[in-house]
């Protein structure tokens, strides 16, 4: 993987935490179809209860999950002096000393890499075990089983929508984050296209001048 060294920018009293809100109506759309998982395990009850269970256990939880995102009004990623806190994973923030690397990746997503995952993922308590599935690696090389898997950082379904989420993602990691933790291979599709659409700004962001705005 090929890191290309960048000089850090460091934070300042003036610039604020990153913060990435959820979409409420792309939760309220997921809502409907775990209604519909919901209604699938009261229509198998009979016939089906072991199918139902799975079903009933899928809705319900994600239904928790979506109806929690859609009504708060907390952000769901922060992005600071601290560390980074995705409110998908729970309360618990990983320090940035926790983490070997940062990237976004082929498939839009962001991807922390962790020098002891058992220890930073101890932090959630309880749903350490859920954070756990979410260890993979980015899709260009998941196939290939290449390369570490990091915890994935879902950058679907926020209000910024995923390009310009993605940008003040690696905005805030190399402004908050120590340096040279941000890792560029150079062959993300989504960063092709952060990079096209920056190319197309009139505005174009500058170190210190705040996460990145792009042209719709």
């Amino acid at each position: 993987m090929e890191v290309r060294a960048r000089a850090p920018r460091r934070a300042t009293v003036s610039e604020p935490p990153l913060e990435l809100f959820a979409d409420r109506g792309t939760y309220a759309g997921l809502l409907v179809l775990m209604v519909v998982f919901l209604g699938a395990a009261v229509m198998l009850a009979s016939e089906r209860p072991g199918l139902a269970i799975a079903f009933g256990v899928v809705g319900s939880i994600g239904a928790f999950g979506c109806i929690r995102a859609a009504v708060s009004r907390r952000p769901r990623i922060v992005i600071d002096e601290q560390g980074i806190h995705d409110d998908m994973h729970g309360p618990a923030v990983i320090p940035w000393q926790d983490l070997t690397g940062v990237e976004i990746g082929g498939d839009g997503e962001a991807y922390l890499y962790m020098r002891d995952p058992s220890r930073t993922l101890g932090r959630f308590g309880w749903r350490s075990l859920l954070v756990w599935s979410q260890l993979r690696r980015p899709r260009e090389r998941r196939e290939q089983r290449q390369g570490p898997s990091g915890l994935c950082i879902s950058l679907g379904g926020l209000a910024a929508g995923r390009d310009l989420a993605a940008a003040q993602f690696e905005w805030a990691v190399e402004t908050f984050g120590p340096p040279d933790l941000l890792w560029r291979g150079g062959k993300s599709p989504a960063r092709a296209a952060i990079a096209a659409r920056r190319a197309g700004s009139s505005a174009k962001s500058r170190a210190g001048d705040g996460p990145p705005i792009l042209p719709g």
